[in-house]
């Protein structure tokens, strides 16, 4: 003769566990990074001829789309009395606006700093007003292109063409 199985079954209490697993928020949409660094290449059209010049840049959030940028910039200028070019860096800081919303983001920086003396050239006040867009490539990154207007004390204003990658962390 069989007897009952007094083995109870678990299947009760998966149930109000499972419910509850269900019901919990999912994960949390990327919020997005509040400090970056960014690598840029540009083109500059000055006076006495193009030049090319790289920039290492920092910024963090201050509020809304607004973020405050540090820029070191390493490029060539002419040499007086057209002996050809010499090497310069410009440190900068400004104000960096970019709408945070969409993967093509617009932005516009503005900043202001110093060409450091070189023996080719004495320091000079600089600056650099930008506009252009940041395409976001995926988690953290980002390509941005800008066209700009590069001042340097004593020299006047070029135009500028930049390309950078931006790493946000």
């Amino acid at each position: 003769m069989l007897t009952a199985c007094h083995m109870t079954t678990r299947r009760p209490a998966l149930l109000p566990l499972l419910a509850v697993l269900l019901s919990a928020p999912g994960a949390a949409e990327a919020v997005p990074s509040n400090r970056s660094i960014a690598l840029e290449a540009a083109g500059i059209s000055r006076p006495g001829g193009p030049s090319g010049a790289a920039a290492l840049s920092a910024a963090c959030w201050l509020d809304g789309d607004l973020e405050a940028q540090v820029r070191l910039t390493a490029g060539s200028v002419a040499q007086p009395a057209g002996r050809g070019t010499a090497g310069a860096v410009t440190a900068e800081a400004g104000l960096r606006w970019v709408d945070g919303e969409g993967r093509w983001r617009p932005l516009l920086g503005v900043a202001l700093g110093a060409r450091l003396p070189a023996a080719a050239h004495p320091a000079a006040l600089a600056g650099l007003a930008q506009a252009g867009l940041e395409r976001d490539l995926g988690p953290g990154w980002a390509l941005g292109a800008a066209l700009g207007l590069r001042w340097v004390q004593g020299e006047g204003a070029a135009a500028e063409a930049a390309l950078g990658l931006r790493l946000y962390f």
